[in-house]
């Protein structure tokens, strides 16, 4: 738990400029209703 907590800490930048998506810092669930909405 810890080690996937501080990946999604540490690399918030990178994972911004690889998906270039504005609910990347949003939890799983709140994507996922996202997605679905989409």
């Amino acid at each position: 738990m810890d080690l996937t907590m501080d990946l999604s800490i540490r690399k918030p930048e990178q994972r911004i400029k690889q998906q270039s998506q504005p609910y990347v810092l949003i939890p799983p669930a709140v994507q996922q209703r996202v997605m679905q909405q989409t």
